[in-house]
């Protein structure tokens, strides 16, 4: 991606973004602990699209990153 490319991008994500609290709960991604946070903050601010197999139980959309550039695509082509 060109440096024009990640800007619009940036732009695209702030614009259809919300701002939420960091969440917290008990572990529940065993293979990488680190992601429980962003996991938790997704479930909070009532995410729609996260790539984490466990959030599939949230009704969370799971997309592999060619799906997610796609779907980014398609939004700014639909604006």
């Amino acid at each position: 991606m060109t440096d024009g490319d990640i800007w619009r991008h940036l732009r695209l994500l702030e614009s259809i973004g919300d701002v939420v609290d960091h969440a917290e709960g008990p572990p529940i991604v065993l293979k990488d602990p680190n992601d429980d946070p962003i996991v938790y903050t997704a479930l909070a601010g009532h995410a729609d699209i996260l790539r984490l197999s466990f959030c599939a139980r949230y009704k969370i959309r799971i997309m592999t990153d060619v799906e997610l550039l796609d779907f980014l695509r398609q939004l700014i082509t639909a604006s």
